[in-house]
């Protein structure tokens, strides 16, 4: 795989420097998110893409990776923890709301 160096010298060249002002990071662990996507794939009619057949050490990597952009760029990037909630991510969407409204009157 690339590192992290790499693939934000990539993606800068790709967006010609352009940054969104809020990144929202949902935080919850790559075998957790596995699992998560796994059973969701038994349960409804989606087909595995690319990225979702990737084994648990590419998921950790890029984990890895989006923890370290947001280490850099606390301001910009804002870590959700992940908060199941009987499956209904109520808790995480409330999260979610909260951290756009309170990044809203930051907009000029």
């Amino acid at each position: 795989g690339l590192d992290l160096e790499t693939v934000e010298r990539v993606i800068k060249f790709a967006t010609r420097g352009l940054k969104p002002d809020l990144t929202l990071l949902l935080n919850a662990n790559p075998q957790e998110g596995l699992e998560n996507m796994k059973k969701r794939m038994e349960s409804l009619p989606f087909k595995r893409d690319r990225l979702d057949s990737q084994e648990r050490p590419f998921h950790e990597r890029v984990y890895r990776g989006f923890q370290e952009i947001a280490r850099k760029e606390p301001e910009r990037v804002k870590i959700i923890p992940y908060i199941p909630n009987d499956n209904t991510g109520i808790k995480t969407r409330d999260l979610i709301k909260k951290t756009i409204w309170d990044y809203l009157p930051k907009i000029k």
